[in-house]
């Protein structure tokens, strides 16, 4: 069915099978739990989809816990001149943390930063989530230290992850 619809649309005039339809269509099918099918869009395509398209893709890959495809997937975008957003950021950084690979996570929050966004209190929450599932109860503290002093006030999720993290100690 979904190369139906993609050959439909790329039969149709240039102007309605852009890059936007096509970042409609993966985001369309990502929403919906098909990311293969979403990749297989993706990797059709000539162009970047726009960064929502991408990181709706990330997230998939992500959810699904298919993580060497999603790596590829950021370094094709990022190769391809796709500028990662928030967004882009929030969801490596939660994959980084699920593979357990804080040194990961730490180095794309601090890249992040690097590059003038700022960390929202999902980024946060993640990192220290992932954190206190190391036991790295310490760091936890700092990083939440570190997001209060920035001006990120934390949120009920970020307190229970501090709390859940303490009970596992």
């Amino acid at each position: 069915a979904c190369s139906a619809v993609f050959n439909g649309f790329s039969q149709l005039e240039s102007v309605i099978s852009s890059p936007k339809v096509y970042g409609v269509l993966i985001l369309a099918l990502c929403e919906l739990g098909h990311v293969d099918e979403a990749y297989w869009v993706y990797r059709k395509i000539r162009s970047l989809p726009a960064i929502q398209a991408c990181n709706a893709l990330l997230d998939g890959f992500c959810k699904k816990e298919q993580f060497e495809l999603m790596w590829d997937v950021y370094k094709d975008m990022v190769s391809h001149g796709g500028v990662p957003s928030v967004v882009t950021y929030g969801v490596l950084i939660d994959a980084a943390c699920s593979q357990g690979d804080l040194a990961k996570a730490k180095m794309l929050m601090d890249e992040m930063v690097g590059k003038g966004i700022v960390p929202t209190v999902v980024i946060y929450t993640t990192l220290i989530r992932g954190l206190c599932s190391e036991s790295e109860m310490v760091e936890a503290e700092s990083m939440f230290k570190r997001m209060r002093e920035i001006g990120v006030l934390p949120n009920l999720y970020t307190y229970n992850t501090l709390m859940d993290g303490y009970g596992k100690e």
